[in-house]
């Protein structure tokens, strides 16, 4: 079941990089927009993702993994739950829990950022 899953996701993933190959020629210039606002913008979501990445590390191994799985790996609750081992509900409260650290971690780093 697992193999047939995975086999549908990955045809799926492969149509979507061939419509993005799909090239149309205009004759229109695109506007360029400002370099500098772009580099800023680059810089802060760098800056964003760093924070994220140091509060990420404080957090207990179970809050973590719970947070990774359910938000990089989009796994839900249940899916989770399986992999961990515990309760489903186990789960929902460890990822309250760590979205809560989480939240005030990067508030106290936002605010420490702004005022230095």
């Amino acid at each position: 079941m697992r193999t047939w899953i995975f086999g549908i996701a990955y045809r799926k993933v492969i149509d979507v990089h061939r419509k993005r190959a799909r090239v149309t020629v205009t004759d229109e210039v695109p506007e360029t927009g400002d370099v500098a606002e772009a580099a800023d913008a680059g810089y802060a979501a760098q800056q964003e993702a760093e924070h994220l990445r140091v509060c990420m590390g404080t957090l207990k191994d179970e809050h973590r993994s719970a947070i990774s799985l359910a938000f990089y790996e989009d796994m839900t609750c249940a899916e989770i739950a399986e992999i961990a081992g515990v309760p489903e509900g186990t789960i929902k409260s460890r990822l309250h829990h760590a979205k809560k650290l989480l939240l005030h971690c990067l508030s106290g780093r936002i605010k420490g950022r702004a005022v230095a």
